[in-house]
């Protein structure tokens, strides 16, 4: 076994376990990784994997493409994907409200407004912001 194998090895194993635990036949067969087997001979340090079984590994265990190459030729540590960060909810604007909604939110401001001026304190519930529609 060499060092590059047994050290890829044990950051597949550790990959995988960060990922809540997952088993090989998890990344197997619903990540569409490598097979049971070749990820038991690749934890166990066994072999050389192929640039296939790599691309794979990447993919399964949410590496950055050729971060499983490089890992395990260069003795680099793989980098795992960007965390993605939901997209705000778009701005409900003008357009997007009936009439009648556009007028009670109007209403709202110019009474918050007018209160604000006037020094009263708007968490008495003087003031009542209209529910906008969910778009």
């Amino acid at each position: 076994m060499s060092s590059n194998a047994a050290r890829f090895g044990g950051i597949v194993r550790a990959r995988r376990l960060e990922l809540d635990d997952i088993s090989q036949v998890e990344v197997w067969k619903e990540r569409d990784g490598p097979s049971n087997s070749t990820l038991t001979a690749i934890e166990a340090g066994k072999g050389k994997p192929s640039g296939g079984t790599l691309k794979k590994l990447d993919a399964a265990l949410g590496w950055v493409p050729g971060s499983a190459r490089r890992a395990f030729y260069e003795g680099a540590d793989p980098t795992p994907l960007a965390v993605q960060v939901a997209q705000p909810e778009p701005a409900v604007t003008a357009r997007d409200l009936t009439d009648d909604e556009l007028l009670a939110e109007l209403t709202y401001r110019i009474k918050r407004y007018a209160a604000t001026v006037r020094g009263h304190d708007l968490t008495e519930g003087t003031v009542v912001r209209p529910q906008m529609p969910q778009r």
